[in-house]
């Protein structure tokens, strides 16, 4: 069995919205709901636990009554509203360490159950695991963002999104043993395991599965509604 985790504690300052992206409408629903639904529909789901904003915790709780989702604060940043998702598990809904936890974005929320199910999947073998799908364009690195410094070869370059994968005990241990800076500083769990010399894996990643972050994202989620 398995936990969903949804980070939902932006604000969405460029979104333009007025509000958190996570709370606009796609179709009849908000994002937020199409992005918790998604996991549920995958059966070995048992509970989804939504770390939001702390100023916009009651509008998120109204939206379910489903006993199996939790709304709770999130954190200054996305690794702490991480933790405190993995905290909530373990010490008020007492799942046992060794629990999987998928944590999603929640603006993401046409991630597919096959896209669920390769992350269950890929975690067996690894410490923490991330969907990702192969780069598309030419890749190029600029510390500057001017002038080029290399061009990395195309194949070997991945797109992180997520859900990102891990069991529950080992995220613990290992955040509450890092530096704050270094908290801060990693900008997913990814990182986090790997510059501490955690196993990480590729899941298949999906197309579809993009972060609605600017208007126009917006308006193609609203044009592929049927999709969800």
């Amino acid at each position: 069995m398995a936990i969903a985790g949804i980070v939902a504690g932006g604000t969405g300052s460029r979104m333009g919205a007025g509000l958190p992206k996570q709370f606009l409408k796609i179709g009849s629903c908000t994002c937020l709901e199409h992005t918790v639904r998604a996991f549920l529909r995958v059966e070995t789901v048992t509970k989804v636990i939504v770390g939001v904003h702390p100023e916009w915790v009651e509008e998120a709780a109204v939206l379910f009554s489903d006993e199996r989702i939790f709304v709770i604060p999130g954190g200054a940043y996305r690794n702490e509203t991480v933790r405190r998702i993995v905290g909530f598990a373990l010490e008020t809904l007492h799942c046992p360490e060794q629990e999987v936890l998928l944590t999603h974005d929640a603006v993401r929320p046409f991630v597919s159950e096959e896209v669920i199910r390769d992350s269950l999947r890929v975690i067996e073998h690894c410490d923490v695991c991330t969907a990702a799908l192969p780069a598309v364009d030419t890749m190029v690195l600029s510390p500057d963002g001017q002038s080029p410094q290399a061009f990395p070869e195309r194949s070997t370059v991945f797109h992180v999104q997520t859900p990102q994968t891990f069991r529950l005990g080992d995220f613990a241990r290992l955040y509450d043993r890092l530096p704050e800076k270094q908290r801060q500083e990693a900008t997913d769990v990814c990182r986090l395991f790997y510059d501490n010399a955690g196993r990480v894996m590729l899941s298949s990643g999906d197309r579809l599965c993009r972060k609605l972050t600017y208007p126009e994202d917006l308006e193609w989620a609203r044009l592929h509604v049927s999709e969800l």
